[in-house]
C-alpha cells in the first residue's frame, strides 16, 4: 500500500492520488480490493489513458497466478478498463473480454463475479461507434455473454447470492443496449432462468428479478 502511494507520488500522479484519498484503508482486505483497484483503473482510464497499454500487458500475466489476490486484482482492473472501452483500441478490447470469459471457471467466487461484471459492461459500448466494432463487443459476444450471465445465476457455490446479483445486473444491462434479433433466440431460456429466481430465499435477488424480467419483457 505505502509502495504504491510512494510511486504514484513520485511520479506525480496527483490526480490518481485525489481519487483514491479515501481508499487507501480498504487495501488490507481483499474482499475490499476490488473496489479500490477498480476506483484505481477508472482513474488511470480518465486521466492516463496513454499508460494504459502498459498496464494491461503487466496485469495479464496476473490471471493465471496461484494466488487469488492476485487474479483478484488483475480480474477487478481488466473488468473496469471494460467500462472505459473508449480508452481502447479493438485489439485490447477484444483481449479483456477473452480473459473476462477465461476466468468464469475460475477457483475464487470473488474472480468469478468480477469476470460477470466485467462482461456485463459490454452493454456500455457506444452503439452509435458499432460500424468500427461490428466484428466483436456486443454483437460478437452477444450469445456468450448471455450464456455467462445466465450460467452465473446458477452458480452452485455461490452461498450468498453475490455472483447471481451481479448475473443479473449484467443481464439487465446487456439486454436494454442489445439489438433484438441477437436475442430472440434465447429469450425463452432467459425468462425461464430469471423467473427462477423469484424463488431465491434472497430478497436481494428477488429485486433484481423484477428488473429483469421487466427488460426481456420490454426486448420481447
Amino acid at each position: 500500500m505505502e509502495a504504491l502511494r510512494a510511486f504514484l507520488v513520485c511520479t506525480k500522479c496527483d490526480k490518481i492520488l485525489d481519487d483514491l484519498v479515501n481508499s487507501w484503508d480498504l487495501l488490507d482486505s481483499n474482499e475490499s480490493n476490488p473496489s479500490v483497484v477498480e476506483a484505481f483503473a477508472k482513474s488511470v482510464s480518465v486521466n492516463y489513458q496513454c499508460y494504459l497499454p502498459g498496464m494491461v500487458t503487466y496485469f495479464n500475466p496476473m490471471l493465471s497466478s496461484i494466488y487469488d489476490s492476485q487474479r483478484i486484482i488483475a480480474v477487478a482492473f481488466f473488468a473496469e478498463l471494460i467500462s472505459h472501452h473508449n480508452c481502447l483500441d479493438q485489439t485490447a478490447l477484444e483481449l479483456l473480454l477473452n480473459s473476462m470469459l477465461g476466468r468464469l471457471v475460475d477457483a475464487s467466487h470473488v474472480v468469478r463475479r468480477l469476470a460477470i461484471r466485467g462482461l456485463g459492461s459490454i452493454g456500455k459500448l457506444d452503439v452509435e461507434n458499432m460500424d468500427t466494432l461490428e466484428w466483436f463487443g456486443v454483437y460478437k459476444y452477444s450469445n456468450t455473454v448471455l450464456s455467462a450471465m445466465l450460467g452465473g445465476m446458477d452458480d452452485k457455490d455461490d452461498i450468498n447470492g453475490d455472483i447471481a446479483l451481479e448475473s443479473m445486473r449484467g443481464l439487465c444491462r446487456v439486454l436494454e443496449d442489445m439489438d433484438h434479433s441477437y436475442v430472440e433466440g434465447s429469450l425463452i431460456n432467459i425468462i425461464l432462468r430469471v423467473r427462477s429466481s423469484f424463488e431465491k430465499v434472497f430478497a436481494k435477488l428477488c429485486v433484481h428479478s423484477v428488473v429483469d424480467h421487466w427488460c426481456v419483457c420490454v426486448i420481447g
